[in-house]
């Protein structure tokens, strides 16, 4: 629910175009908070996930963290904030390789 379902609408289209012209799949996904923290609770999360995208080898995910409203700037031990991650299939990596 990060997004409004007309932005929803023109993030599927915009990624069916670059699908159709590219032949690159590319997905998001936005998992809930902490998941991807751990690395189990990540595998149950995203393997249904990738099966019902279809994704593979040759495809591009994007990883969009929702914000944690705990971890500020100020917060007494830095960490990392981490809200969009992006990783590219072993096939998409070698197809661009310079």
């Amino acid at each position: 629910d990060l997004l409004p379902p007309s932005s929803e609408v023109r993030l599927a289209r915009l990624l069916g175009r670059l699908e159709t012209e590219t032949g690159i799949k590319v997905r998001v996904v936005c998992p809930p908070r902490g998941v991807q923290e751990d690395r189990e609770r990540w595998k149950e999360y995203y393997r249904p996930l990738s099966k019902a995208f279809g994704t593979d080898e040759s495809s591009l995910v994007i990883v969009v963290d929702q914000p944690d409203p705990r971890r500020t700037e100020r917060s007494i031990e830095p960490k990392q904030i981490e809200l969009l991650r992006i990783v590219p299939g072993v096939k998409l990596k070698e197809k661009f390789q310079y």
